[in-house]
């Protein structure tokens, strides 16, 4: 049968095309990229850590000839280092494309670092895995030094991936404001680059068909009017997992304070700060803080994002450490536990861990199993959290709390500095731009064993003339945005389900349809549950689907062909105890729209009856038939798909008199020990057959 739409509505989902597990920053499989330092002769390194023991296997470039394979060991509660070849970082050129990322895959989820050091002038960054890439991008970064310029990579995990990128300042071989596409293919990476320095490239869009990564970076003096540069850089995060409240905390050796920059992910988005009216901004525009020391928590009414820079040594206050930049996780993407690391070796002497958890959990949230004691906390007004910045000692590190909590790791030494969050998940929670619903599609096959499925999101875009806004009758939803499908990303088993398995077909994130199969696991057991189907805007919808094996034996076919050049088939489902009552029976192969009745009596046999064509197969002639359920609701009309269906009540079999009793209208109850026979007939008026009318083949229960 055909599904009706189920929308999930959930914010939390399981990943990779076919998924089971959080959104997060651990995983099994990375591509990641650098930027350039502004120091040479710098070291580039992956960090890598994980819950488990396991084997991660490290090549560059993704696509070879590899300048660097090997497959190290990384142990639970310490720091694998993986130096890289120098041009994983300075090998990128201007405005072309290169197979110059970096591939990290393991059997078990692990953590990645991007460690790119050099002297007075490092910085970190927390790696995605590739099953937390999406399809939308907005820089932030900050003004360089005029001899500097900012620069952006973006990176396919797939082939054939088209990225579309419209800067708001000049890029090398392209002007401001003007989009244009680079084609790239899984692994390959584009580098951007403003054409001169002192800009930034802040409020820059990249969009992709199918999901992509972006690391962007600047090297500023923060703020502008101090000395002291130094080379930052982040892991960008989608927009789709953007949320709508931030909360922030004054960094370690800045008692003056940091700067700020909040970005809207949509037009007429307003943006307060504890509460207070801050600025109302569009797509890609942005709000920079004065430096603001303190505990904060900014909030929108739509999804934004916020970056925390960390100021320079010579800023007022500052005593070490220069400038970082850090991306700051929205509360809808906080976690219970993490692992996490510092940047390892000698270049840093300070390391200090920024904790914001919930106010119910301060006395007990653990860091490295210990708890971190309520007395290290201070509220931040009118959010509910508490901030807690703790001194911390090089290494892995781990923490816990009843509830959810964010962190990020800081860490300092002369004119140099990193700054980055240690962990978050990467829910798609901003349905920026599409916000309709996939569809699905699931038909049981004839057997009942298995079904197959359809997955859609393949809906055109509302903006049906292309001017870039909606006219009347464009806005078919009513939301007031440009929707457009984002494709299917995931199609996971929901939880719950009982006696299934999922297929799916590879596909592709971002492909508009994708098939699978749902099949019995014990083919005697009946089988049942949801199939959710995500989108790349974190849209989900279920598909319910219910499998029941066939029971019995089927006898007496095939059966005389009908109109549709095929035999009538007979086939039960459910269960052969009495006790469950659980009995469907279903026709199959029959002509669409005509009409017919199930048969059924205690003994098998063949007979031809004159005025039918095809053959009766309970025993003798129609005076020994017991049952007809042909009773008000029992009379079926074929379906398109050619079937027929009863549920049958084992407490009110029809019986019609004969040798089990009087003449006229009787039921009995099946009971255990019984043999019954089950048979359909129906018109088949477009038959050659002159009778009009013919028989399935029969099946037979014993029922215990």
């Amino acid at each position: 049968m055909i599904r009706d739409l189920l929308t999930c509505l959930t914010l939390t989902m399981a990943l990779s095309p076919l998924a089971s597990a959080q959104l997060d920053n651990k995983g099994d499989d990375f591509i990641v990229s650098f930027l350039p330092n502004v120091q040479t002769g710098e070291t580039v390194q992956v960090h890598l850590t994980s819950d488990v023991a396991t084997n991660v296997t490290v090549q560059y470039p993704v696509n070879g000839p590899f300048a660097l394979d090997t497959t190290v060991a990384v142990a639970p509660g310490a720091i694998t280092i993986v130096d890289l070849p120098l041009s994983a970082s300075e090998g990128w050129t201007a405005n072309t494309t290169s197979n110059n990322a970096v591939h990290c895959f393991g059997g078990d989820d692990f953590v990645v670092y991007l460690i790119n050091v050099a002297n007075v002038s490092s910085d970190a960054g927390l790696g995605l895995p590739i099953d937390v890439f999406n399809t939308e991008y907005i820089v932030v970064d900050y003004p360089s030094l005029s001899n500097f310029r900012n620069q952006f990579v973006v990176w396919a995990a797939f082939d054939g991936t088209l990225v579309t990128i419209t800067p708001t300042n000049d890029l090398v071989g392209h002007p401001a404001n003007v989009s244009f596409d680079v084609l790239l293919n899984r692994g390959e990476g584009y580098l951007a680059e403003a054409t001169v320095g002192a800009v930034d490239l802040i409020g820059t869009i990249v969009s992709a068909d199918r999901p992509v990564g972006m690391t962007n970076g600047c090297v500023p003096t923060v703020p502008v009017t101090v000395t002291a540069a130094d080379q930052t850089f982040e892991v960008a995060q989608p927009v789709q997992t953007w949320g709508t409240q931030v909360l922030v905390a004054n960094l370690p050796d800045r008692p003056t304070g940091t700067i700020y920059r909040i970005v809207a992910s949509q037009d007429g988005t307003t943006v307060t700060q504890d509460g207070a009216f801050l600025a109302t901004l569009n797509r890609g525009q942005f709000f920079e803080t004065p430096v603001l020391p303190g505990n904060h928590i900014f909030a929108a009414d739509l999804p934004f994002f916020v970056v925390q820079f960390m100021t320079g040594n010579s800023s007022p206050g500052a005593t070490t450490g220069d400038p970082s930049m850090g991306n700051m996780i929205p509360c809808e993407q906080y976690l219970s536990d993490y692992t996490f690391s510092t940047v390892g070796g000698a270049q840093f002497l300070l390391h200090f861990l920024t904790v914001i958890a919930d106010d119910t959990d301060v006395a007990t949230i653990t860091l490295d199993g210990a708890p971190i004691g309520a007395g290290a906390f201070t509220p931040i007004p009118g959010s509910g959290f508490s901030v807690a910045i703790l001194p911390l000692t090089d290494g892995t590190h781990a923490t816990s709390s009843n509830g959810i909590h964010g962190i990020t790791v800081e860490g300092y030494n002369g004119f140099d500095s990193y700054l980055y969050p240690g962990g978050a998940a990467f829910e798609f929670i901003n349905p920026t731009g599409d916000a309709n619903p996939p569809l699905c599609e699931i038909i049981n096959r004839a057997d009942n064993q298995a079904a197959d499925g359809t997955a859609m999101d393949n809906r055109p875009s509302e903006d049906t003339n292309g001017n870039g806004m909606l006219d009347p009758g464009e806005d078919l939803n009513m939301n007031g945005q440009i929707d457009e499908d984002t494709g299917i990303f995931f199609i996971e088993l929901k939880p719950g389900s009982s006696n299934i398995t999922l297929t799916v077909d590879p596909f592709t994130p971002g492909d508009g349809v994708v098939m699978f199969v749902v099949d019995l696991i014990d083919p005697m057991v009946p089988g049942s549950g949801a199939i959710g189907i995500t989108d790349g805007a974190g849209n989900e919808t279920c598909c319910d689907v219910s499998l029941r094996p066939e029971i019995g034996t089927n006898y007496c076919g095939p059966a005389v062909l009908n109109s549709t050049g095929q035999p009538g088939t007979m086939s039960a489902t459910g269960s052969t105890v009495v006790a469950d009552n659980d009995l469907t029976l279903t026709a199959s192969q029959l002509p669409i729209g005509e009409f017919g009745i199930f048969l059924a009596g205690p003994s098998d046999g063949l007979f031809a009856p004159a005025a039918s064509c095809g053959i009766f197969c309970l025993k003798g002639g129609n005076s020994d038939l017991l049952g007809r359920f042909n009773r008000p609701g029992e009379l079926f009309q074929v379906s398109p798909t050619g079937t027929g269906s009863l549920i049958v009540d084992l407490t009110d079999i029809p019986i019609a008199g004969g040798a089990q009793g009087p003449p006229g209208p009787f039921s009995r109850v099946m009971m255990p020990g019984d043999t019954w026979n089950f048979q359909a007939w129906y018109r088949d008026t477009t038959s050659a057959c002159a009778m009009g009318n013919n028989f399935t083949d029969a099946v037979q229960l014993m029922f215990q």
